[in-house]
């Protein structure tokens, strides 16, 4: 989880909402991580194809 800090260096309260914002956002990256796996599994296949 990324902390963030005021320019004083303390760190700041965050508060519940972000942390979900945070969640949802790295199981869209899993999936576009798996997404993007298989366009590379399938790219190979498709050059020889050509």
């Amino acid at each position: 989880m990324q902390l963030h800090y005021d320019l004083s260096g303390e760190k700041l309260d965050i508060p519940p909402e972000p942390d979900t914002t945070i969640v949802k956002h790295e199981i869209i990256v899993e999936d576009t991580t798996e997404e993007i796996g298989r366009i590379i599994r399938q790219a190979p296949s498709r050059s020889r194809g050509l």
